[in-house]
């Protein structure tokens, strides 16, 4: 058998495993077998933190774009407190079209 010796894969597969402690992934909680995100967008979320053997569950959302955004606080290496749906401080980024040009109107100067 050709390939590289156990000794050789298993310290490598161990620094592997390592970098993945700690990465956080999102599930749907809603009726029926796993099915992409774009699915049931206003369906809760759970939040799981991988611990190096499995994934804890850490917190529950209220839906998809609370969901991404503790997803994407974490990626940028932020604070994100997903009990609360939070993040480093910071309001998350507005879910629809509606909100983002409200939030732009807002920030308009007053004339």
């Amino acid at each position: 058998m050709e390939g590289e010796s156990l000794e050789q894969w298993l310290p490598r597969r161990e620094e592997r495993q390592a970098r993945k402690v700690g990465r956080l992934r999102a599930g749907t909680l809603a009726q029926g077998p796993p099915r992409g995100a774009h699915v049931a967008p206003d369906a809760p979320r759970l939040i799981s933190r991988w611990d190096g053997h499995t994934w804890r569950p850490v917190a529950v959302v209220a839906d998809l774009a609370q969901a991404r955004a503790v997803l994407r606080a974490a990626r940028n290496g932020l604070r994100a407190t997903p009990a609360t749906g939070g993040d480093s401080g910071a309001a998350p980024p507005p879910a629809t079209a509606a909100d983002r040009r409200e939030a732009r109107l807002r920030a308009l100067p007053d004339e």
